[in-house]
């Protein structure tokens, strides 16, 4: 017996380009998703290890005034400017707790340090002064008790004042019982005590 062939022409389905068009679909999908699973697992992986590796200093509010200079925002790092941050995001969470008008970052401790930079929260207008200074006094004046640490001392005040700092708009105080509890502080900041 003689094997027959039947010569002619090999047909190929229609349905063959259709498969294998999809095959190749599914194969870029796969690797995507295996490419995705990866990078899934190795950012669970940076988030676990990550947190033994950088530390985070505790910022809390301490309230005690530290002696020392005082040194201006100017010119940080980002690392800086996020610490910068997260301090004034405590020093507002202060002034809703406290019944202090005034918060102050020498106030706040940074991994058990004062933080000794020029910031100052004005609670009653929930206003956070960066590098804080007057630039217009009024013509009216009065009488202020300031105080720090036991120590009084009277001290006499132009108002109204605006202050200017930067990466804000400027503050206008016009009475002088304000006037009193935010020139005191800058007082306090610029090393006048």
């Amino acid at each position: 017996m003689a094997d027959v062939w039947l010569g002619g022409i090999h047909r190929r389905s229609r349905m063959q380009p259709v498969l294998a068009s999809m095959e190749n679909v599914c194969r870029r999908y796969d690797a995507r998703i295996t490419m995705c699973t990866w990078l899934l697992v190795v950012l669970g992986i940076w988030l676990v290890v990550a947190d033994s590796l950088i530390g985070v200093d505790a910022i809390e509010y301490n309230g005690t005034w530290p002696s020392g200079d005082i040194a201006r925002i100017e010119g940080i790092s980002r690392v800086g400017a996020r610490t910068t941050y997260r301090v004034q995001k405590v020093m507002e969470e202060q002034c809703l707790n406290d019944t202090d008008a005034v918060i102050l970052g020498p106030q706040i401790r940074v991994g058990g340090e004062p933080y000794m930079f020029h910031l100052m929260t004005v609670c009653d207008v929930r206003t956070t002064l960066v590098n804080a200074h007057v630039a217009v006094a009024g013509l009216e004046s009065g009488a202020c008790m300031d105080e720090l640490n036991g120590v009084t001392r009277r001290a006499q005040r132009s108002y109204p004042i605006t202050i200017h700092s930067k990466d804000s708009p400027p503050s206008t105080f016009l009475e002088l019982s304000e006037v009193c509890i935010v020139m005191h502080a800058l007082d306090m900041l610029d090393g006048k005590w």
